[in-house]
């Protein structure tokens, strides 16, 4: 096991009681401490396309096409990962549960020395996750905490979880404040610090006697009241500092299990499934395998690494008998491939969803392992040569490095407007025109459109539109006939590079 076409409906985001439907649970954007998620729902019977599912849930909470690739559709269990091109529906008086979640992480996210998304040059490099994804990847850091389904790592050393759970405590209520714009004071009457905990750290207390649990208490309200008077003093601080510093702090509670995902298999050079195999997947260190005993976890040096995103060439799978599935993976350099066995296809997609989105993040933004669990947009940039959700410089960029010949153009995705698109012309005398492509649901099909006001400019395809504007200029002086799609490896603000991928800084 892991250890870690859509109907054009718009779902409703009010809570529902639970009838039979598919849910899409959000987690709230209030700033209180209850935990009560916020559903899509969808009626039974209606089939949707996973990744239709994810741009919802994205577009619901104002996290806009550029960050929406960090994102996934897990079930209630937090280890089973629905493949974007999958699709799902519940069945009549069936209730099915889903979770949008920030998948892909990276380390050091708010550290002098972070990693960023490509900018132009290395001084226009822009910040991995921008307000609203941060502020989403927050609450549901924070449920993880508050549940207890974040393993803090000084947990064998009661004092040490405790002073690092209060810690996160105190920056929680700050925040709290800042965003009521009220006194820490009336927010300490709303919510005990205890409020703040997850159950294993509120269970040491219970076996504290009162002597003890007074001192944490104190211990509590003493870090509370140092921070509240530096705010006093930082009049600039606001609650997305806090958030800020949550997650850093959350960070370091996990310590190194930060930011992993563990997937169960067998070895495939061994016979049958006779050889226990873990593989561990993360966006800063690869992918790494161990050969544990038959029960029980790994020790932490018997991790060894397989190979980094950059390093793995190809992945291929198969089902090699009743329920039993076969992946090799197969790398450029260092070594031989290796073989895996899975006796659930669900782990094997789980698994390769993580390894093809952190390949699109650091490596190509264009690229897939198995077009199984292909994210089905884009195939359809491939099929029409665009561009995903890239910044408008760097299609001008494009433009520019091709001589600014006029018809040159490059389609790229929306980057705030999901399905949409922008096309970046060049024209006569090397001016470069931005035109944006309306994408609305007419009659029984989507259409395209560069001119909404006239209908006789709606087109049933994006194909169908670049070929009108191909042939005929229309009212326009050039005609669209050379695209520039996407480059292999292309670097842009769709891809991150990390502090150790940053070229070293240059010689005093």
């Amino acid at each position: 096991m892991a250890m870690g076409t859509s109907n054009s409906r718009q779902p409703s985001s009010q809570t529902h009681p639970r009838v039979p439907g598919l849910y899409v649970e959000l987690y709230p954007r209030g700033s209180g401490d209850r935990l009560h998620r916020q559903p899509l729902y969808f009626k039974c019977e209606e089939e949707h396309v996973v990744e239709d599912l994810c741009f919802k849930a994205a577009d619901s909470c104002q996290i806009t096409p550029p960050y929406a690739f960090m994102f996934g559709l897990v079930k209630e269990d937090l280890q089973t990962w629905l493949s974007p091109s999958s699709t799902i529906s519940a069945k009549e008086g069936e209730k099915v549960v889903l979770l949008f979640r920030l998948r892909f992480k990276f380390a050091s996210l708010f550290e002098h020395r972070r990693p960023t998304r490509h900018g132009i040059d290395h001084q226009q490099n822009s910040t991995v996750l921008d307000e609203d994804t941060m502020s989403y990847y927050f609450l549901q850091s924070r449920e993880d905490f508050l549940s207890g389904r974040i393993k803090i790592s000084g947990e064998n050393n009661k004092e040490k979880a405790i002073e690092q759970s209060l810690g996160l405590a105190v920056l929680d209520m700050l925040r709290i404040s800042l965003e009521q714009n009220v006194p820490v004071d009336q927010i300490k009457k709303q919510y005990g610090y205890k409020d703040l905990l997850p159950p294993t750290v509120k269970e040491l207390l219970t076996r504290y006697n009162p002597w003890n649990r007074n001192r944490i208490k104190s211990k509590f309200n003493g870090f509370l009241q140092e921070w509240a008077e530096k705010e006093v003093e930082n009049a600039n601080r606001t609650a997305l500092f806090m958030k800020e510093k949550y997650l850093k702090h959350l960070e370091q509670v996990e310590g190194r299990d930060y930011g992993w995902e563990t997937f169960e298999g067998y070895d495939g050079r061994s016979k049958g499934t006779s050889v226990r195999e873990l593989i561990r997947v993360s966006g800063d260190k690869g992918i790494c395998w161990c050969n544990p005993a038959a029960e029980g976890e790994p020790l932490p040096g018997m991790w060894q690494s397989f190979c980094d995103f950059q390093n793995l060439n190809d992945v291929s799978v198969q089902e090699i008998s009743g329920n039993l599935w076969e992946v090799i993976l197969n790398r450029l350099q260092g070594g031989g491939p290796k073989v895996l066995h899975f006796k659930d296809r669900d782990v094997v997609v789980s698994l390769l969803t993580l390894i093809d989105g952190y390949h699109r993040l650091l490596v190509d933004s264009y690229h897939y392992f198995w077009k199984d669990i292909a994210p089905p947009s884009v195939l359809v940039l491939a099929d029409i040569k665009a561009h995903g959700p890239i910044m408008r410089r760097f299609a001008e960029q494009k433009l520019e490095k091709h001589g600014n010949k006029p018809g040159t153009y490059v389609l790229r995705a929306h980057t705030e407007v999901y399905e949409s698109f922008f096309l970046n012309v060049c024209f006569p005398g090397g001016e470069i025109k931005n035109f944006q492509v309306v994408c609305q649901q007419r009659g029984n099909q989507k259409q395209y459109s560069m001119e909404p006001d006239k209908p006789e400019e709606w087109f049933n395809s994006m194909k169908e539109l670049v070929s009108n504007y191909g042939k005929n200029a229309v009212a326009l002086p050039v005609r669209f006939d050379r695209c520039l799609p996407p480059k292999r490896d292309e670097k842009t603000n769709l891809t991150i590079r990390r502090v150790e991928d940053a070229p070293p800084p240059p010689s005093p």
